[in-house]
């Protein structure tokens, strides 16, 4: 677990979404739970071999099952914007199917255990705009922007200059594209951008600036001025696309990114032309 500041760590190895922990005078706060039970477990040890204070609050970016997984191994105390309320109990749904074959099967009695808590629970403060915890040393400000998801929310630790952005920014490949709000997603880069942080973490892969946030802001007017181009060849030119393939040459890129797989370039062409054009596809 790397220790970003005096009072932040995060972890970055796990498979799923980076970890954080954040210590302050009134307790632990998490930001994500591990995607794989055992992780839970490994996570649990190393927050106890750096602070023996109880974790208090547990924050989700959204409500992907990668982020809240294991939510209720480590607390029922857990945060949540209300437009990932609902979709959110798909996940639950998973975590306990997921919770029955690990049981079934021939995993350790360790982790037989710990799974029997590692149910996704039902968040304990849902908010709508921006939701500030006064932390006594730490102000901890949580603020719903969409993007990636229509409950993505990055979170704010002005005293420590860090920002949590959950999956709106990733350091050097592709976030998942197919749910996105582009037009709210750019938005939300933007106030990244503007805030005063030295450290920017990630949905996934390593810490970072502000570099990969201003990356992905010119990647998304670039693939909204390609969805231009596709919605004319559309409708001046009836090239109506007939493949993926079709479509993924409209994926503007990044360069020194490697590109998503083929349908994943498609369906973010696809959702971007149906944004663009406030009309669904007719491919």
């Amino acid at each position: 677990m790397e220790k970003v500041t005096k009072n932040i760590y995060v972890e970055t190895e796990y498979p799923g979404t980076n970890v954080g922990l954040i210590i302050t005078d009134r307790g632990l706060v998490l930001v994500e739970s591990p995607y794989m039970p055992e992780d839970a477990l490994d996570f649990a040890q190393k927050i106890k071999s750096i602070s023996d204070k109880e974790v208090v609050y547990l924050i989700n970016t959204d409500h992907h099952f990668d982020h809240v997984g294991t939510n209720g191994f480590f607390t029922k105390n857990t945060v949540l914007h209300e437009l990932s309320v609902r979709p959110l109990e798909i996940a639950r749904i998973a975590a306990q199917e997921r919770a029955e074959k690990i049981l079934a099967g021939d995993s350790s009695q360790e982790l037989k255990n710990a799974v029997k808590q590692m149910e996704v629970p039902k968040p304990h403060i849902v908010f709508s705009d921006e939701l500030s915890l006064n932390m006594g040393n730490l102000t901890i400000h949580v603020v719903h922007t969409g993007g990636h998801a229509v409950g993505t929310s990055f979170i704010y630790i002005p005293e420590e200059k860090v920002v949590f952005c959950g999956d709106n920014v990733v350091s050097t490949r592709f976030p998942y594209l197919g749910q996105g709000v582009y037009q709210k997603w750019a938005a939300a880069l933007v106030r990244i951008i503007h805030l005063n942080v030295d450290y920017v973490i990630p949905g996934h892969e390593k810490i970072c600036d502000k570099a990969p946030a201003h990356k992905l802001l010119q990647f998304m007017g670039d693939l909204e001025e390609n969805a231009q181009k596709l919605f004319y060849e559309v409708h001046e030119e009836h090239k109506v696309p007939q493949s993926n393939s079709d479509l993924a040459k409209f994926f503007p890129g990044i360069e020194g990114w490697p590109n998503p797989a083929e349908q994943a370039m498609a369906d973010a062409v696809r959702r971007m032309y149906e944004q663009f054009s406030a009309q669904e596809a007719s491919f």
